[in-house]
């Protein structure tokens, strides 16, 4: 598959995740997404596929058209990145997309966290519609509300995997 090139804030610019290309700001931060890639290491995409599947009906989400693609994650800053989805919630679609070069050595969680990011992703758009009414994507107070979303997707994510952890802070 071709390059991807997306130009990103946050995690991922949530706000145009059915769009392939993302506006520009001096604040965001360049990112590619490169879905050829070296072999896969850690889990293979069939084990990824089948945990998909498990998720997918634990979470009721068996009337969605789920995706799993393996891709490359580069950004200026070094910053490594473990997953992302792209979702349009009005279709009931989305796909996950997961590193081929796995670091954090849970890639379940990171699949289950993509995943619940994509089952609440048409909430996530109402209320930050309402941020972003009153101030800047780069601002302090968007960037609460991304950090806040961040924590509660942490913590169901650790809470569907039956794994304690302090608040706010991923394993």
């Amino acid at each position: 598959m071709p390059l991807l090139h997306i130009t990103n804030s946050w995690h991922a610019n949530w706000r145009t995740r059915a769009q392939p290309h993302f506006t520009s700001s001096t604040s965001m931060i360049n990112r590619q997404i490169t879905y050829d890639t070296p072999p896969k290491k850690g889990l293979s995409q069939q084990d990824l596929e089948q945990l998909l599947k498990h998720w997918q009906g634990k979470l009721n989400m068996d009337d969605w058209r789920l995706d799993l693609k393996i891709v490359d994650f580069k950004r200026g800053n070094g910053y490594r990145q473990s997953g992302d989805f792209i979702a349009t919630p009005e279709e009931k679609t989305a796909t996950i997309l997961m590193t081929w070069d796995p670091w954090r050595g849970d890639e379940e969680y990171v699949l289950l966290h993509e995943l619940l990011h994509s089952l609440i992703y048409d909430f996530d758009r109402h209320c930050e519609k309402y941020v972003l009414y009153r101030c800047a994507t780069d601002s302090d107070e968007h960037a609460a509300y991304m950090g806040k979303l961040e924590n509660v997707v942490h913590h169901l994510t650790r809470a569907f995997l039956g794994r304690p952890g302090p608040e706010g802070i991923a394993p």
